[in-house]
Formats: C-alpha cells, sequence, structure tokens
C-alpha cells in the first residue's frame, strides 16, 4: 500500500496491511466445519441411487406447516379497497 494513496486512519486499520485476528479465522473454520456437519446429516443417499434431503421444517418438529391465509386475506382486501378508491375495480 502507498503512503500517498492511504488515509491516516487506514493507517492504523490493522485488516488494511492483511493483520487479522486469529479468533476471526477459527470462527470461519469452526462454521464451514458445522456447515459441513449438518450438510453430512440432512442428505442421504437413496438405494435407487439418488440423493434424499431432509425439510428444513421437518428437521425442527414441527408438523404444522402455516398457510398464510390470514396474510394473503388482508393484501387482497387493501388492493380492493385501492382499486375502488381508483376506480379501477371491475
Amino acid at each position: 500500500m502507498f503512503l500517498a494513496e492511504a488515509n491516516v486512519l487506514q493507517l492504523w486499520n490493522l485488516e488494511t496491511i492483511g493483520i487479522h485476528e486469529p479468533a476471526e479465522w477459527k470462527a470461519v473454520s469452526l462454521r464451514e466445519a458445522e456447515a459441513k456437519q449438518y450438510f453430512l446429516h440432512i442428505v442421504t443417499w437413496s438405494q435407487e441411487g439418488c440423493y434424499i434431503v431432509s425439510l428444513p421444517w421437518t428437521e425442527a418438529g414441527s408438523d404444522y406447516i402455516t398457510d398464510n391465509w390470514e396474510v394473503a386475506e388482508k393484501r387482497l382486501v387493501s388492493m380492493t379497497t385501492k382499486l375502488i378508491a381508483d376506480g379501477r375495480y371491475q
């Protein structure tokens, strides 16, 4: 890094010159290892030769999947009201 291009505040920032905390690198490698373990846990190989991937909401133990009926109904009523107010409801 050239001194002419650098701001004084940038020179005090250790990351600018490539110095990082070891804990930061350790956290990244730990997250990568956890992601790999999770992937290996949810993906299996069937006898037919296909991959089987578990759905995330079945892992949590919840058997109920929301249908968002109330949200959709509110949006419909809101849009209908706006169209009637604009005179574009037919």
